[in-house]
């Protein structure tokens, strides 16, 4: 017998958590108007697969297979396809930030810039070389943007 209350938590599997709240989350920003960043997903023409769409304890038993935990976020690896277990990963916020749509620099740039700058290149060439300002070239330099870029992208030797 089901508790009175307790549907959603024994139908989806924990309604309370942060998990269920990345399904919803990911379900409003595809499918309700009224989302601040629906113009980016559903309004994109980006959708959630049928197999995760009505079904959380699908997108859970995905989740939970593919290293979910705590203080990942859910990616998509190609920003221009929908929500599905081909095209979704769990990351951190750092690389989730690198992968959005409209990012004018990517992670491997970002740490290139830096390298160049170390390298003697002055700011002014690499921002004309990435299409980015000189301000944005000495943020990267000084650790204030990218700040992490160096332990993601350290040489192996």
């Amino acid at each position: 017998m089901i508790p009175k209350g307790k549907h959603w938590s024994t139908t989806h599997g924990g309604h309370k958590t942060r998990l269920y709240g990345v399904w919803c989350g990911m379900k409003n920003r595809c499918y309700y108007p009224g989302n601040v960043a629906f113009k980016w997903y559903g309004g994109r023409g980006v959708k959630v697969c049928d197999e995760w769409l009505h079904d959380f304890g699908k997108f859970r038993d995905w989740a939970e297979s593919t290293g979910y935990r705590e203080g990942l976020c859910l990616d998509r690896k190609n920003n221009d396809l929908g929500y599905s277990p081909e095209n979704c990963r769990w990351v951190t916020t750092f690389w989730s930030t690198a992968n959005r749509r409209g990012m004018r620099l990517k992670a491997a740039d970002a740490y290139v810039v830096k390298d160049l700058v170390r390298r003697g290149v002055t700011p002014l060439v690499v921002a004309a070389l990435y299409g980015i300002t000189p301000a944005y070239v000495s943020s990267i330099k000084n650790g204030h943007a990218w700040r992490d870029i160096d332990s993601v992208y350290a040489p192996v030797s």
